[in-house]
Parts: C-alpha cells; structure tokens; sequence
C-alpha cells in the first residue's frame, strides 16, 4: 500500500470535484497533519473536504513536528508539516500544489505530486475515466490553471486538448 501525506490544497480541490474517495480507489494509506487537518476545518461547515475530514477520512490526524531544515524555507504550516512528516517517514510521498512546498520536498528528496497528478495517476490506474471532466470542474470551481499546464496535464493522460 501506498503511503501519502495530505496537504489541504489538494483535499480541498479533490472536494469541490467529489473525488475525496480517490485515495480509498488508489489503496493510499496516509495521514494528515495537525496543521493540515486545523486549515480545511477552519473552512465553510459545507466545504465536503470539512465534512469528509471530520467524519468519513480514513487518515489519521497527527502532530508534527516541523524539521528546522523545512522550516527554513519560510513555507505555510501546512506545507512544512507534510514535508517534515515524509522526512521521517521515507515510505511517504507528498500530495501538494503549492509550488515552492513541492521544490522543497523534491530537494529532500521526497516524492511529491500535486492534485492534478493524482489525476493523472489515477486515470492510469482505472480508477476515473478520464482527468478532463475534472479539470474542467476544477475551471468551474474558480480554480486557476494555466493553458500550458492544462495541456500538459491532459497530454501526460494521454488525453487530447480541445
């Protein structure tokens, strides 16, 4: 089984397309930080990623303490949590979107994807039929992705750009 650490961006993003099942359909065990878990609950009660985390995840929420090595590089809380967390746990990869936070977990050299990687992953797997559908939900939702990441993204899925 697979070992992923969450960060909230992705569990969030994952929310608002209703994949939040996707890691129980790819066999990820995993965790979430304290950090983590404290940022999506600080969200809207109907945010499905609040509602998923506070009763039907099946990661456990736990303290971590953030490397000063991580620390370093002036990340959110959240982020830094979930590098330090795959720092001591070598079997961990990393889910995250913030950029910087996955440059730093890359330079520890720790696995990293981000939520439209999960995707690609996850067509690949079978699990989702296609990864338009949801990047179009996540344009819809209001998140921002650029034309040469969507196509890169879909190219990589072996899916053709409109």
């Amino acid at each position: 089984m697979r070992r992923w650490v969450f960060d909230a961006s992705p569990l969030i993003a994952l929310g608002k397309i209703g994949l939040l099942d996707l890691p129980a359909r790819l066999r990820i065990g995993g965790a979430i930080p304290e950090a983590v878990a404290a940022e999506v609950a600080a969200g809207d009660d109907a945010d499905p990623a609040k509602v998923w985390l506070l009763g039907a995840s099946p990661f456990p929420i736990v303290p971590v303490p953030v490397s000063p090595a991580v620390a370093a590089w002036g990340l959110g809380e959240g982020e830094s949590a979930v590098v330090s967390y795959a720092l001591d746990h070598p079997s961990a990869e990393t889910v995250l979107d913030d950029r910087a936070a996955r440059a730093c977990a890359r330079t520890f050299g720790v696995g990293s994807r981000g939520t439209l990687g999960l995707l690609v992953l996850a067509k690949r797997e079978g699990a989702i039929a296609g990864v338009r559908p949801y990047v179009d939900a996540l344009l819809a939702a209001g998140y921002y992705l650029g034309d040469d990441l969507v196509a890169a993204v879909l190219a990589e899925a072996g899916e053709a750009a409109p």
